[in-house]
């Protein structure tokens, strides 16, 4: 099976992901790719556009501002991602389902705080602290 590519600091967001986002095609990719981790496709971590930047322009958000492929936005994914293998005592750049059990732990470590250095200066991080403090109820993933 294809591995999702999957940004850093984009996995980060999957795990309290409820439906919202920045445009509707960003959405519906978001509730795809986190539809296919949920039935067990593997993923690869990456730096940049990945699944769900796919089809979209460098501009996905409404922000007339936001370009995903600057440099800022590649730190963040570098960031999460040697966060999120820290936690997952592994490299998630090389393609792998995520267990049930690790999906937990990554949770755990979300609400504590652990890995959420990429999340400082997202706009949705006042939405996410709520998500995990309420136990990501209602989360497309945990669904």
């Amino acid at each position: 099976m294809v591995p999702l590519r999957l940004r850093g600091h984009h996995f980060l967001c999957v795990l309290t992901f409820q439906g919202h986002g920045y445009t509707p095609g960003f959405t519906e990719n978001m509730k795809r790719v986190v539809s296919e981790i949920r039935a067990g496709r593997p993923i690869s971590l990456v730096d940049g556009p990945d699944d769900i930047c796919a089809g979209l322009t460098a501009k996905c958000r409404a922000d007339v501002d936001h370009d995903c492929t600057a440099a800022k936005i590649n730190g963040l994914d570098t960031v999460a991602i040697k966060d999120v293998s820290r936690v997952l005592d592994r490299d998630l750049r090389v393609a792998n389902p995520i267990s049930e059990n690790e999906l937990n732990l990554l949770r755990q470590a979300y609400r504590n705080g652990d890995i959420r250095a990429a999340c400082e200066s997202c706009r949705w991080k006042p939405l996410c602290d709520v998500i995990s403090t309420e136990g990501f109820q209602e989360t497309v993933l945990a669904t």
